[in-house]
């Protein structure tokens, strides 16, 4: 997928044969709004030109209507059912411009936005993906079109597993067969990308599901085709049948444990307690299945694999790709890939309920392998992993400790690695008493903690280490806040460097001086430095401090509302976690300009749904002349009322046109009395639904007609 402007034509034919010279037969670019859909055609004329065949693909973010002008130009078209209705005909008159075309259509299923009623009716789940795809390609076999790709993403390596088998299995049931596209959404870059990319994608392609495939990197595009082809490869050549003796312990669309033994060891530690699985066939994964579900349900398990390469990445590739799905499905509680070059050895190895990979420069972590941590004891009183400490063991390094009890009275296990820190890096209990002495008297601890105390840094350091952070400097807008424990908040932003993402911010809520929660205020500008890893569901963030200072809206009730409503629709439309620069540059100015507005605030929230529509990609793309109707579905100015329902009268699309070409410090300019501004925000409401059904969900637009 290319990383240009897709307006920018010249810049995006260059990528697009960058790529197809380093192997990619498809190449897909985002297509924001009607510009960048007119765009394509230019695009795929150059490329044409040049003698490249490569297959152009239109993703297609916010606005249906822009799948219908991509579609005139491209091999294929990537629609979100999250963003697009097939409840208005909108779905009819794509899929007869494709099949006039020739185009073929992908939908494409996206974890992170859902649309609102599949998010009531199933959740945050993979069977409300799969639904979502179901609607769509039931549809489409009513409308009698077949050249239909179907994907099912998520950032999540066990959500798109779990989703694209269970899409296998509600087709089957359905009669129908159309191919897959597989990938893992926002999987990084370097070799954690790669390796996330590989335990999702070696997953599905272990079990023979899949018929394109995209590895999402953070980096140049090229750099993805060279991993792709890799994956691909390696699987093409597998051969070899292994019978299953006990499929009843197995269930590819649902999760279970095969062993619910919750024994911490690391590498050096395989006892005869485990059964250790090595693979020596061709078909390593099958081979596995095959004998962890043959042996004793009670017996943990150890899953092993020599590797012959030479490149300690490539061994992490492949180790991840065949290693992946035993550690998915439940099968396997440890992991051991081995390889032998020049004196070289390669480790892996899990750790507290996450599989990690450590080279030669480092420990990286292998995202959502596991999704159980090691077990709580169900009584606290009673120490029921006890024996697994070394008998007469004082020394606090050997790996298990108990920790303290939470808050919620359970007590959990805690695993630090040996050689951490050295053993006199804590002063023994007399030493620190001798401390206490000459500070003026010992004073005993409020709670003396019977248990082995836990090495706090020695842990956080191996943290560190096991999934490693990658930070970047980064410009947010505040969305929507939701309390989080006692003092934390989960902060939902539109970001300039990823688009909609979400933050988890601890100890914000306080009342000390310098607590951040004032700058957690609707659509107020930050700066920060973020932080995010792969086994990490949300980032972080840090040095927070406002990126526009306000001096009106926290003190302006009309501007507050204002506010509040801006922040509310955006929270509601964007739903895409990828940088769009338009978007947030029209947002992080309108913030500006809000704090600086003084006459027609009245006005500002109508002049704000007016220049989004340009951002989104359905603004009105022709010239107004005087007493012209608005063609809701085309966003086009007629001269003569068209002759469909979804239109918006003279009077609405003469203030959409002064709004569009008016300077906002001259809103006041604009004459309009409560009546006119409650009808106007009415009828754009209405064009705003036609392309984006959720403004409706916005519940701040009564209080805009009430105030305004």
């Amino acid at each position: 997928m290319t990383n240009t402007p897709t307006a920018d034509v010249a810049a995006s034919v260059a990528q697009i044969e960058r790529i197809a010279d380093a192997g990619a037969p498809i190449v897909r670019l985002t297509a924001q709004g009607a510009r960048e859909g007119r765009a394509l055609a230019d695009i795929t004329a150059a490329v044409r030109a040049h003698g490249y065949p490569t297959a152009i693909v239109a993703d297609i973010h916010f606005t249906p209507d822009v799948a219908m002008i991509a579609a005139e130009s491209v091999d294929k078209v990537r629609i979100n059912p999250g963003n697009f209705r097939n409840d208005s005909g909108q779905l009819e008159r794509l899929v007869e411009i494709c099949r006039r075309r020739g185009t073929a259509l992908r939908i494409g299923v996206n974890h992170g936005s859902l649309s609102r009623r599949m998010v009531d009716r199933y959740g945050d789940t993979p069977e409300g993906m799969v639904e979502s795809a179901m609607e769509f390609l039931r549809q489409c076999r009513e409308l009698d079109f077949d050249s239909v790709v179907v994907s099912m993403k998520s950032s999540n390596t066990r959500v798109m597993v779990h989703a694209y088998r269970l899409l296998v299995e509600a087709m089957e049931r359905e009669g129908m067969t159309y191919p897959l596209h597989l990938g893992v959404t926002e999987a990084g870059d370097g070799i954690e990308g790669r390796i996330k990319s590989a335990v999702g994608i070696g997953a599905l392609l272990a079990d023979g599901i899949g018929d394109t495939v995209r590895v999402s990197l953070t980096e140049d595009p090229e750099c993805e085709v060279p991993v792709a082809r890799a994956l691909v490869g390696y699987f093409a050549a597998r051969e070899g049948h292994f019978e299953v003796r006990h499929p009843e312990r197995y269930s590819p669309a649902r999760y279970r444990r095969r062993c619910e033994a919750g024994i911490p060891i690391t590498h050096e530690q395989i006892d005869d307690r485990y059964a250790v699985v090595e693979a020596v066939s061709g078909n390593p994964t099958a081979e596995w299945r095959a004998a962890l579900l043959d042996l004793d349900p009670s017996q943990p398990a150890v899953i092993r694999r020599r590797y012959m390469q030479a490149d300690a990445a490539q061994v992490a590739l492949c180790a991840a790709a065949d290693m992946g799905l035993p550690l998915l499905d439940g099968l396997a509680d440890r992991r051991a890939a081995t390889r032998s070059c020049d004196g070289a050895r390669y480790r892996a190895y899990d750790i507290a309920g996450g599989a990690c990979a450590l080279l030669a420069h480092g420990v990286h972590s292998l995202s959502q392998l596991r999704p159980h941590a090691l077990r709580h004891t169900v009584d606290a009183g009673a120490d029921k992993t006890a024996h697994l400490a070394p008998a007469g063991c004082e020394d606090r390094r050997h790996g298990l400790h108990r920790k303290r009890s939470g808050r919620d009275g359970r007590r959990r296990l805690r695993i630090c690695r040996c050689g951490a820190r050295p053993h006199n890096a804590l002063p023994r209990r007399r030493d620190r008493r001798a401390q206490h002495t000459a500070n003026g008297g010992y004073r005993p601890a409020h709670r003396v903690d019977k248990g082995r105390r836990p090495l706090a840094r020695a842990r956080c350091g191996q943290r560190r280490a096991g999934m490693p952070m990658k930070s970047y400097k980064a410009r947010g807008i505040v969305l929507n806040t939701l309390k989080y424990g006692e003092k934390g908040l989960i902060v939902h932003m539109l970001t300039d460097t990823g688009g909609r993402q979400s933050y988890m911010v601890q100890g914000v809520r306080t009342a000390s001086r310098g607590s951040r929660m004032a700058l957690m205020q609707p659509m107020f500008a930050l700066e920060f430095e973020g932080f995010v890893s792969s086994r990490m569901s949300m980032h972080r963030m840090k040095d927070v401090h406002s990126g526009i200072v306000l001096q009106s809206i926290p003190f302006d009730v009309r501007k507050s509302t204002m506010a509040l409503f801006m922040a509310e629709t955006l929270y509601r439309l964007v739903k895409e976690s990828e940088p769009n620069g338009s978007l947030f540059d029209f947002v992080w100015g309108s913030v500006a300009a809000l704090d600086a507005v003084e006459e027609g605030v009245a006005n500002f929230h109508l002049w704000f749904l007016a220049n989004l529509s340009r951002p989104l990609g359905f603004s009105p793309d022709n010239d107004y002349s005087t007493g012209a109707w608005l063609d809701i579905r085309d966003g086009r100015f007629f001269g003569a009322e068209p002759p469909r329902e979804f239109s918006m009268s003279p009077e609405n699309a003469s203030i959409l046109h002064d709004m569009l070409e008016c300077d906002v410090r001259y809103l006041g300019e604009i004459g309009l009395n409560r009546t006119r501004r409650v009808a106007f925000l009415e009828s754009m409401i209405a064009y705003y639904a036609y392309h984006l059904e959720a403004i409706r969900a916005v519940e701040s637009i009564r209080v805009l007609q009430e105030v305004f």
